[in-house]
């Protein structure tokens, strides 16, 4: 059985090109923000998101000059797509009955990947860096991270429990201009 913990939404219009935002994000049982087993303390996840677009063939760098000596990071992202770098930091205070064994499932676009489990751990940290190839702008898709439990019952045998679970919505602005990011 799976015990799905937490969901969060993050659309990724809020990522400049070639800036790293890091994310915190609360644990909830649901999106809904009267429920009230929200109320529930969770634990928390970091994430790391990053939007490297291709860089076309005459542009040999992501910096601009403005003639005065000033440089700054070019803004405009090519038509075509780049590398989307999910970067699983860590988890703090994470639920679970008994010993936990953490560990972090990232699926987008039907590629899955995980991280290493972080035996009998409530806080594990990960640190670990996945590369997802978005050839175009991506239309209303979701990446999926899991935190998941390993245990063991039998020798033979291995179960496994999801702990949590947070979907990253994914829209069409893989952004023309900065949008500030308030959280």
């Amino acid at each position: 059985m799976h015990d799905k913990m937490g969901v969060q939404v993050i659309p990724l219009r809020l990522l400049t090109p070639y800036e790293s935002k890091l994310f915190t994000l609360d644990l909830l049982r649901s999106m809904n923000p009267n429920d009230q087993q929200n109320k529930k303390n969770r634990g928390k996840l970091v994430v790391e998101l990053t939007f490297d677009p291709f860089r076309e063939e005459n542009s040999t760098s992501p910096l601009i000059s403005d003639g005065e000596g000033n440089i700054s990071l070019k803004r405009d992202v090519p038509d075509g797509g780049g590398v989307l770098l999910v970067s699983v930091e860590n988890a703090e205070d994470v639920e679970g009955k008994r010993h936990t064994n953490p560990y972090a499932v990232v699926l987008f676009r039907g590629e899955k990947r995980e991280t290493k489990v972080i035996r009998k751990a409530r806080d594990p940290r990960w640190n670990e860096e996945f590369q997802f190839v978005v050839d175009e702008a991506p239309m209303d898709e979701k990446i999926h991270i899991e935190i998941r439990s390993r245990r063991r019952r039998l020798l033979p045998f291995r179960t496994q429990v999801c702990c949590c679970q947070f979907f990253l919505t994914v829209s069409l602005c893989l952004c023309r201009s900065p949008f500030p990011l308030s959280l």
